[in-house]
């Protein structure tokens, strides 16, 4: 939080150094949230896999324009395809079969991609977006969908994720 630094001071009541019932405490809160969140469930497809969507790193802070975007697909349909969709607002829609659509139905950018490996469970693809640079500051909200003969409506689903730039 602005105006604070780790200089030593002590911060609270004008005794807060002797630690007696005059001092006093303060707290500095980040009002920024999470800048990746999973949410919502998947649903399964082939062989009972439910394909997961997650980011490629362990990244804890937050993302800027024109920075790179590491995203992974796992445990789909290996040798199928996968829609890969984009939203600015979270939902819950039902879809056909058991699925759930997590992102808001417009507007939506769709990108197709082919699923590497072979069979139920073994599918496995990694993308790479980059920020636009006059992006301002916003959620984005991503959910894969995955063509899958085998599944109750044709197709798997991941769970959403949400993206924070700022």
């Amino acid at each position: 939080m602005a105006g604070f630094e780790s200089t030593g001071d002590t911060v609270g009541a004008p005794d807060a150094a002797d630690l007696s019932q005059n001092s006093g405490a303060a707290y500095a809160f980040d009002p920024t949230p999470n800048p990746l969140a999973t949410y919502g469930a998947p649903c399964s497809g082939s062989g009972g896999f439910a394909p997961e969507l997650s980011i490629v790193l362990n990244y804890d802070g937050c993302f800027v324009p024109g920075e790179n975007v590491p995203i992974s697909l796992t445990k789909a349909l290996g040798g199928g395809t996968a829609l890969l969709f984009l939203s600015a607002g979270q939902s819950q829609t039902p879809l056909p079969g058991t699925c759930t659509l997590h992102i808001a139905p417009a507007p939506v950018v769709v990108v197709t991609f082919p699923v590497g490996g072979t069979g139920p469970g073994n599918g496995v693809s990694f993308l790479t977006g980059t920020i636009p640079l006059a992006m301002p500051a916003a959620s984005i909200y991503t959910q894969l969908l995955v063509l899958d003969p085998g599944a109750p409506a044709g197709f798997s689903a991941t769970n959403g994720l949400r993206i924070t730039v700022h």
